[in-house]
């Protein structure tokens, strides 16, 4: 009789978890990009990568439209809406197709620091329609600038040295022309 309950209640604990949604994990979103100094004008993609294999997912990029351009994403126009600095991603696979990361093609059109980070709003689900139990949003910094200060820095340097150059130079001519006299 004991052996029959501990068989009933270890078949429902299977049947349970089996038919559970939910995974016993975090899902992190993290946002890179191959330069945090982007020039302004330039285009530039940034990745939202979450390291496991999804056939769904709903989640949103926010963004400062005043100084980022939206220009578009890998997976095609029909899986998002940009809507006043929010870029909504949402993709389901009807292939069987496991996505881990999605790229996003912005333009730098104004100087400043910028947020980038992403918010989950539906959530994501594998193969099996498991979805994570908890979600860790991401956050990427990038500043958009010209090199310009640079260039004027590296210019005045170089006439500085050129004058100065010039003037001991001069004062070594005026030296040997005492000394002759």
């Amino acid at each position: 009789m004991k052996k029959s309950v501990k068989i009933i209640v270890l078949s429902i604990f299977f049947i349970f978890l089996i038919t559970s949604n939910i995974f016993a994990s975090t899902l992190s979103l993290d946002l890179s990009t191959s330069s945090k100094k982007i020039k302004k004008n330039d285009e530039f993609e940034v990745t939202v990568d979450w390291k496991e294999g999804m056939q769904a997912i709903d989640f949103e990029v926010e963004y400062d439209d005043d100084k980022l351009e939206f220009i578009g994403m890998d997976l095609g126009e029909d899986f998002y809406n940009d809507d006043n600095g929010k870029v909504r991603i949402s993709w389901f696979s009807a292939e069987n197709e496991d996505k881990k990361s999605v790229k996003l093609k912005f333009k730098a059109i104004k100087n400043g620091k910028i947020e980038l980070k992403t918010n989950v709003k539906g959530g994501f689900a594998d193969g099996n329609l498991k979805s994570p139990e908890k979600y860790e949003n991401g956050k990427l910094e990038v500043t958009v600038g010209n090199n310009n200060v640079i260039i004027i820095v590296s210019v005045i340097a170089v006439v500085l040295i050129v004058f100065i150059f010039i003037k001991n130079k001069s004062k070594k001519k005026k030296v040997k022309k005492e000394r002759k006299k």
